[in-house]
């Protein structure tokens, strides 16, 4: 009785210690993977994690890459305005030059020395004070031909347009035309003097610090 009763003490604790062990292993291979499941998922938040930083990052170059061209269009407009404001005043203030009147003559006597027969002057309403110096002009040149003195409001700033009024040519002698021909020149020495206008006040904003 007392064999039988020790066999299956001994029996009991095998199994005992064989379920604790298969139990502790279950334990670890719990733990195993539940490490495993915990690296995975910090490594797939530190890759979302840089991948959303990266592209941060590139949305917000492209975003001041974007403010700072648009900084450059804004003051290149503001400059063309500014340009194009003081170019307008200063062409159309030469018509107060007393030189405007023997510019505004000679010119329309040089063009009309190509033409051989009749001619037309067409010429800004504000220069009808001139049509009697610009007709006396042309009929000191000589010859027998018809002149006609226009009033035309397409031309702005000054000058005149002569015209062949029978071989249909037309000379642009306004000082739309001399400008235009200079555009790039007369911006780009407007742009030199603010550059070194705005040099020498830096300068002088460093020498006053």
């Amino acid at each position: 009785m007392d064999d039988n009763a020790s066999l299956e003490n001994s029996i009991r604790r095998a199994s005992e210690e064989m379920i604790a062990e298969i139990r502790e292993k279950e334990a670890r291979e719990l733990r195993r993977l539940e490490e495993d499941y915990a690296a995975e998922v910090e490594r797939f938040r530190k890759k979302t994690q840089d991948e959303t930083q990266a592209r941060l990052d590139q949305e917000l170059s492209r975003m001041e890459n974007r403010a700072v061209l648009e900084r450059k269009k804004i003051k290149l407009a503001a400059l063309e305005r500014f340009i194009s404001r003081r170019v307008e005043d200063v062409m159309k203030g030469i018509r107060s030059h007393p030189r405007y009147r023997q510019f505004l003559v000679d010119a329309a006597a040089g063009a009309a020395a190509d033409i051989p027969e009749n001619v037309e002057v067409r010429i800004a309403p504000d220069d009808g004070v001139f049509g009697n110096d610009i007709d006396e002009a042309l009929r000191s040149a000589g010859g027998d031909r018809q002149i006609r003195i226009e009033a035309d409001a397409s031309i702005g700033w000054g000058g005149c347009l002569v015209v062949d009024a029978d071989g249909g040519r037309i000379f642009n002698c306004t000082l739309e035309r001399i400008y235009f021909r200079k555009a790039l020149q007369i911006r780009r020495k407007v742009l030199q003097m603010l550059q070194d206008k705005a040099g020498a006040v830096e300068g002088k904003e460093s020498v006053t610090r």
